[in-house]
């Protein structure tokens, strides 16, 4: 078809043609391939397709949930031509394979010669404690530096967090449902910025800390899917650090500092 719901694992070029092929074989494609495991999840072949794109790389991973992580066929596996191309290769109809030969007009860069672990363990762990650090610093030199950091992380989170709650939960992108990233960045962020009463905050930092235990207790349990934690690594050492001086610097609703001082 021309015009489809497109959906980049379920639904693209490569699993309308796989479908037409194995309905033209009389579903001998789907028999042999559901029975075979895939080689990798889908989230490693995304992170090893956009490795070459540090930060496309960073935030599809930011937004794949848990199903990006589960065991899958060579049958789901087959959303990439590439993959489609070889698995097609190996199949039998009958007595005969279903591939005699095949001829290769382009040829194009492979992906062994990508880096994939630029968003991988241990850099997104480095590169939030770095962050983490840089947030002591910043309430060690000065009041101000202190509530334009956590202004801004407030921000960052918040609005991070609203993006993929929208498009979870109010767009037809299920790979990115469930993400347990929300345990650590999320909107309730939003009610920790300065510009809000005294009893709003303090309100919104047990609820961030509420949903971080919640959370993690989730995610170590398996009740909410096995996600990768490569990214949420990353976050967690920045939202400790953030939450340790909502509550017990001078800046938190709990102090008694203004958020930003006059000079």
């Amino acid at each position: 078809p021309r015009y489809y719901a497109y959906d980049y694992f379920d639904a693209n070029c490569s699993t309308w043609l796989r479908d037409i092929l194995d309905q033209t074989i009389n579903g001998e494609l789907a028999k042999q391939l559901k029975e075979e495991p895939a080689n990798q999840t889908l989230r490693e072949h995304v992170r090893q397709h956009s490795a070459h794109s540090t930060w496309a790389s960073f935030g599809l991973m930011l937004l794949l949930g848990p199903s990006t992580d589960r065991d899958i066929s060579a049958w789901e596996e087959a959303f990439l031509p590439s993959v489609l191309a070889e698995r097609v290769g190996d199949i039998n109809v009958g007595d005969q394979p279903l591939v005699i030969d095949d001829v290769v007009y382009f040829e194009g860069l492979s992906l062994e010669t990508v880096d994939a672990s630029i968003v991988a363990l241990p850099y997104t762990l480095m590169g939030g404690l770095l962050i983490a650090i840089g947030l002591m610093v910043a309430a060690k030199r000065s009041l101000r530096a202190l509530s334009i950091s956590h202004g801004l992380g407030y921000f960052v989170m918040g609005s991070l967090g609203a993006i993929i709650v929208f498009m979870g939960g109010f767009t037809g992108h299920d790979a990115i449902s469930g993400n347990a990233l929300l345990m650590t960045i999320h909107p309730v962020w939003f009610g920790l910025l300065a510009l809000w009463p005294t009893a709003i905050r303090k309100l919104s930092w047990w609820v961030s800390v509420l949903i971080l235990g919640l959370g993690m207790g989730l995610w170590v349990l398996g009740i909410s899917g096995r996600q990768d934690p490569t990214v949420g690594l990353f976050w967690l050492p920045i939202v400790l650090v953030l939450l340790y001086q909502a509550r017990w610097s001078r800046l938190g609703p709990w102090g008694t500092e203004p958020s930003v001082p006059s000079k």
